[in-house]
């Protein structure tokens, strides 16, 4: 039992450190994960579920691929709006509390939220809600209910949109790429929190040896340099990592998992830094059978 809590707790804490998305260039992404992305598009809209696997659905999106991912839609409008979840763009404000949100529809929505009249008040507590549904979700932090728990590793959430984020951790899609270099990352607070290491602003000062970070979270991790607190460990053998990025490579070690595939040969690599060395092999054998040619 110990195990599965230490287990929870890593995947909890999880934060975007190595591997950058290297499918983007190489590969086109596994149709589960599209399936997956389609469903996280729509995770702010309560009323709205797109599991992406029905047959129409399929025909409908082959005109208009992401040069990111791969992902095909059937108009611009729709590929427009999809590439917001890679850059992170949020255009639409609200006035009176300052959320932003990807979709005009979230946006509207949201803003019944000041203006609408809150019909549906809590018994417990007497927080009032517009819609019935938000009333349903808030009402969980009383019962401790998590209905929704994850088929690959067990943890639960109160809510869905909750889960599939959380599920993005075991596909290895990064959806939310950076606008200033190739790194991409599967949630979108860890992209806000990697944008800020290309500003000068480091407020963040190690005591021990003087380095500065731009973030509290990459401040924390550094720490473990000195102090050699290895917080992430493995069920299955024990062993122990500085970095989540480094637990969950080293699962794949246990489980022979190879999400990173070569689209000339097949092979496929556990992760994603040996894929371009290998793809290098296949364009040099290339060029210099083409040299031998001439």
């Amino acid at each position: 039992m110990q195990m599965k809590e230490t287990k929870d707790n890593n995947m909890n804490k999880l934060e975007e450190e190595d591997d950058m998305s290297d499918l983007d260039s190489y590969g086109k992404i596994k149709e589960e994960q599209q399936d997956l992305l389609t469903i996280i598009e729509v995770e702010d809209t309560p009323h709205q579920f797109i599991t992406g696997d029905t047959s129409s659905q399929t025909h409908l999106r082959d005109e208009f691929p992401c040069t990111h991912c791969g992902k095909s839609f059937s108009c611009t409008s729709n590929l427009n709006r999809h590439k917001k979840t890679h850059s992170g763009e949020r255009p639409f404000t609200c006035v009176q509390c300052g959320k932003s949100f990807a979709r005009r529809e979230n946006f509207y929505r949201h803003n019944q939220s000041h203006i609408g009249e809150k019909s549906f008040a809590c018994m417990q507590c007497g927080k009032s809600f517009v819609f019935v549904d938000a009333l349903k979700k808030h009402m969980r932090c009383h019962s401790g209910d998590r209905p929704y728990e994850c088929e690959q590793c067990g943890k639960t959430f109160t809510l869905m949109s909750s889960l599939k984020r959380h599920m993005i951790i075991h596909t290895d899609l990064k959806p939310y790429a950076c606008s200033q270099c190739e790194r991409s990352f599967s949630r979108l607070d860890c992209l806000k929190k990697h944008q800020k290491t290309h500003t000068d602003a480091r407020p963040h000062l190690c005591l021990q040896c003087g380095s500065a970070f731009s973030s509290a979270d990459i401040l924390k991790r550094h720490h473990r340099i000195h102090t050699g607190e290895k917080p992430y460990s493995c069920s299955e053998c024990g062993k122990s990592f500085t970095q989540s990025g480094h637990l969950m490579q080293h699962e794949r070690v246990h489980t022979g998992r190879k999400p990173y595939i070569c689209s000339i040969c097949g092979r496929s690599f556990s992760t994603a830094r040996n894929l371009p060395a290998h793809i290098k092999k296949h364009l040099t054998m290339t060029t210099g059978a083409f040299g031998n040619l001439m």
